[in-house]
């Protein structure tokens, strides 16, 4: 089982869970490199691209299969509006849309502004460093996010786009139109009649476009329904931190746990499962984290694990259902998020390791083989053990009597001081 983590500066690193040890990292460390957004981008010859947006403002292109080389590098600063500058043109949420031939990338900035490039446009694959290129824009629009405002986080389910963030409450648009699709209303006022404040943190589908969850800065999990109305169907207030990541679970033998099992993890490295059938009853902690968990994940064969990271420097995975440390590894940077990462191909149906089917060998067989013929070379040489043992017998029989003889110089001089005291 491996996964992928990224840090505040910038390093991407593949870990192997099995292991607990790190197999590759790519990257340099700047401030400016520091890594707000990833995703999945199109399938390569080995393995899946890895998109991830930095601080900087450009989106880098990663084949993780292959030493974690840069294959597109990408610029798209120059689509935001002359305004948008700091924070503000920081991305928020980024998504592959592989439907079409050439695939779109839908990025989302915490000013509100949506665009839609082309992939196969951004960026060409290579070796080496690449130039950094100007992507086509297919489309741009915005979510019309005022003063004081900003989104924090921004998903897509099928068709469906979904963004949430401070005093910007969840919203839905068509991921090809970006066509407002629904919008949701705040909670009623509390007891003194005050405005409750809206900061969304994070936000996931629960198996459909219809159902959401997510968590806000000020402790509160909301379950939304689309179907049936604008405000929560469920409001839960845990804790006095603010949650950070929540992502659905897999638990036991349901298989559609999905759906209503959620995690939730917080600024002090509190991670609590909430029942949604249960009016969002605390089913269990994980426990392992002493800072800020920043990203949480399905892993897995099954996806009866979850992998979370943080702020501590740690990568810890979990048991979904029985919530026991599985595996705790220090990785020295602060991590920034963490995504599982397919298995290797395995050996089956004339396929090596290697996933090589035209019966060429790869560098690392040839290596295995060069090893096989010196190990027959040395067995055949002849064995020199007996001459070594003669020698060491020599040495071990010439020492011995030299004890010998120090312990008779001994017993000679002690009776002859002793016969002398007599006399």
């Amino acid at each position: 089982m491996r996964v992928v983590v990224g840090t505040i500066n910038g390093l991407v690193k593949v870990v192997d869970v099995e292991k607990g040890a790190v197999a590759g990292k790519w990257g340099i460390q700047r401030e400016e490199y520091e890594l707000d957004a990833h995703c999945w981008g199109r399938e390569l010859s080995e393995g899946r691209e890895l998109l991830l947006a930095r601080k900087d403002g450009s989106i880098v292109g990663l084949n993780v299969e292959e030493g974690l080389c840069v294959t597109r590098l990408w610029d798209y600063k120059d689509y935001l509006p002359e305004n948008t500058a700091g924070d503000m043109s920081r991305v928020c949420g980024m998504e592959y849309d592989g439907t079409d031939v050439n695939g779109k990338l839908i990025v989302c900035t915490r000013n509100g502004s949506v665009l839609i490039l082309d992939a196969s446009s951004a960026g060409e694959e290579g070796e080496g460093e690449p130039v950094e290129s100007l992507p086509i824009l297919i489309s741009s629009h915005s979510f019309e996010v005022k003063g004081g405002k900003h989104i924090e986080k921004m998903r897509k389910f099928d068709n469906v786009v979904a963004a949430g963030g401070k005093e910007f409450d969840l919203a839905l648009r068509d991921a090809t139109t970006l066509a407002k699709k629904w919008e949701a209303r705040n909670v009623k006022d509390d007891f003194l009649q005050m405005r409750v404040p809206v900061h969304i943190k994070d936000l996931q589908f629960l198996g459909e476009p219809d159902k959401l969850v997510t968590c806000t800065a000020h402790h509160q999990v909301r379950v939304y329904d689309v179907r049936a109305q604008r405000r929560p169907v469920m409001d839960i207030s845990n804790g006095e931190y603010p949650f950070n990541a929540i992502t659905s679970v897999t638990q036991g033998k349901y298989s559609d746990a999905t759906k209503y099992i959620v995690v939730a993890s917080n600024t002090v490295g509190d991670m609590t499962s909430f029942d949604l059938r249960k009016a969002g009853v605390v089913a269990g902690g994980y426990k392992g984290h002493t800072g800020s968990v920043r990203s949480i994940c399905r892993v897995g064969a099954d996806e009866d694990s979850i992998a979370s990271c943080g702020l501590d420097r740690y990568l810890i995975v979990h048991g979904a259902s029985s919530r026991v440390i599985q595996k705790k590894i220090f990785l020295k940077q602060r991590l920034n998020f963490v995504e599982k990462l397919p298995d290797k191909p395995t050996q089956s149906n004339g396929v090596d390791v290697e996933g090589r089917s035209d019966g060429k060998q790869s560098p690392k067989n040839e290596n295995r083989e060069d090893a096989d013929e010196l190990d027959e070379e040395w067995q055949e040489m002849e064995v020199v053990q007996e001459i070594v043992s003669k020698k060491r017998k020599k040495k071990a029989s010439s020492s011995g009597s030299a004890k010998d003889e120090k312990k008779s110089k001994r017993s000679r001089k002690a009776s002859s001081s002793s016969s002398s005291k007599r006399s």
